[in-house]
């Protein structure tokens, strides 16, 4: 037995109708403009599908990174545990205390992620967003997982770990 609830043709002419349709425009409208400016502020994040697609994702005479390329540029920068440091830009985007100089001018930001299992839909993980910066790599790991780096606020290591495909993270691209 419902208690509390009750249908409403959302196309028909009533007046909870009417009302109902405005506050799921009025919705979507928030969500276009939160969108938006996660977007704009923090950069679009990707699953591993766009990554892997073989019409790129990159620009014409770039190329998404790979696991290896991080590891040049760690490398280059000190090691994995000093070369995160090196590439978190400084903004207050980052959660304090941010443990950055962006000295390789690779200039990193938070993003946070899209949850890829099955049960959370794809949420977007907002707890996350000025905590650490995730990005994939071109690098497979297994049928279901893929390589990706990522960059926290209160560390100078980079650390590469694996995750779901459909997971959404941020991409880095390199000139061919």
């Amino acid at each position: 037995m419902r208690t509390g609830c009750r249908r409403v043709r959302l196309f028909g002419p009533s007046e909870e109708a009417v009302h109902l349709r405005a506050a799921l425009a009025e919705a979507m409208r928030l969500a276009t403009e939160v969108n938006k400016y996660l977007d704009t502020t923090y950069g679009k994040l990707y699953n591993w599908f766009a990554v892997a697609d073989p019409r790129g994702i990159a620009p014409k005479g770039w190329r998404v990174a790979s696991a290896a390329d991080f590891q040049l540029l760690a490398d280059s920068l000190g090691g994995k545990d000093s070369a995160g440091a090196a590439m978190k830009e400084t903004s207050p985007l980052w959660r304090q205390p941010n443990i950055a100089n962006n000295r390789s001018r690779f200039s990193a930001r938070p993003g946070s992620y899209r949850d890829g299992y099955d049960y959370n839909n794809g949420v977007f993980a907002n707890e996350e967003i000025n905590n650490r910066c995730y990005i994939w790599t071109t690098t497979p790991f297994s049928a279901t997982d893929a390589l990706f780096v990522v960059l926290g606020f209160n560390s100078a290591t980079i650390t590469t770990s694996n995750a779901r495909l459909r997971y959404g993270f941020s991409v880095r691209c390199i000139k061919n």
